[in-house]
Formats: structure tokens, C-alpha cells, sequence
């Protein structure tokens, strides 16, 4: 009887504990991904030009801690930017090839 107790009790704690706890993760996982996308529009839309002005990068300053991203996180989306743009250098058009599964 203790053995099914301890059992059950071990199974309600995963139940109530661990699969919640995955949502919750998941969840913030998503919201991180939005945040950083939409850090990545602000950045491709003060790169238009090919240059960061002061007030470009003062902006972005602003929506990074808006966004509630680290310095290292917006260092990142900007580097990725930089590298792989989401618009064609020649004509500005939208370039977007969807993310490989």
C-alpha cells in the first residue's frame, strides 16, 4: 500500500508540478521569439540606409528595453542582421525565406 501510495503521489507531482512548469517555459520561449523579431524589424528599418545613426541607435536603445531584451540579445539579432538581411540589398523588396524545420 505504501509503494502505491508513493507512486501516486510521484505521478500527481509530475501532473502538478513538471507539466506545468513545461507550459510556463514554452510559453516564454515564444514570447522571447516575438520580442526578438520584432527588435529584428526595428533593426532592418534603421539599416535601410546601410548606416546607425546616434538617433538610429538611441532608438533601438529604447526599444531593446522596451522589449525587455538584454544588451547581448540585441547584440545578437543586430549581428544576424547585419549578416542575413531579410530584404534584397538591390531593389529593398522583401527577402524572407522561411526558418528550415
Amino acid at each position: 500500500l505504501g509503494r502505491l501510495l508513493g507512486g501516486f503521489t510521484a505521478v500527481l507531482g509530475v501532473g502538478m508540478i513538471a507539466l506545468p512548469a513545461g507550459v510556463l517555459a514554452s510559453g516564454f520561449s515564444e514570447q522571447m521569439r516575438i520580442r526578438r523579431e520584432e527588435y529584428r524589424e526595428a533593426v532592418e528599418r534603421v539599416l535601410e540606409d546601410g548606416t546607425i545613426t546616434r538617433r538610429e541607435r538611441r532608438i533601438l536603445d529604447e526599444t531593446r528595453l522596451q522589449l525587455g531584451l538584454s544588451e547581448e540579445e540585441a547584440a545578437l539579432v543586430l549581428e544576424d542582421a547585419v549578416k542575413h538581411p531579410h530584404t534584397c540589398p538591390h531593389c529593398g523588396l522583401s527577402a524572407h525565406v522561411p526558418p528550415v524545420v
